[in-house]
């Protein structure tokens, strides 16, 4: 009888252990996916880096604003659109997985958007003025 029950034993023991491999080898096979998907996702989905001159186009802005004729509480709304805008702009780069950097600061070869980021911000800033006179 112990005979029997040390045999059992050795049965269930090699069981277990195929078990365990089992387990263990469906764990890597699953790492090793997540691993290449990872990779994958990460080399297509690199961001796009691009420059934009936010002084210039700031103080541009605020020199046309104090040359108009407009009184302070509209010239502070406008100012209050132009930052407003200009963040939208930047959040729809961000979820086009593009990164904007300050020209100023950029020393590389980046695509400078700032004519492009002007015009956006003037076209937000014109619906934003009909939508507010509607």
């Amino acid at each position: 009888m112990t005979s029997e029950i040390k045999g059992t034993e050795n049965i269930e023991s090699m069981a277990d252990k195929k078990c365990s491999m089992k387990l263990w080898a469906g764990f890597n096979s699953l790492l090793a996916t997540g691993a290449v998907l990872f990779a994958t996702y990460s080399h297509f989905s690199k961001p796009q880096f691009i420059a934009f001159d936010i002084k210039g186009t700031t103080d541009s802005f605020l020199q046309q604003l104090q040359q108009s004729n407009l009184d302070d509480a509209e010239k502070s709304k406008r100012v209050k659109r132009f930052e407003q805008s200009l963040q939208l702009i930047i959040d729809d780069y961000k979820q086009e997985n593009v990164i904007v950097l300050v020209k100023a600061a950029v020393i590389s070869n980046v695509p400078d958007k700032t004519n492009e980021i002007k015009r956006r911000i003037a076209q937000r800033m014109k619906r934003a003025e009909n939508v507010l006179e509607e």
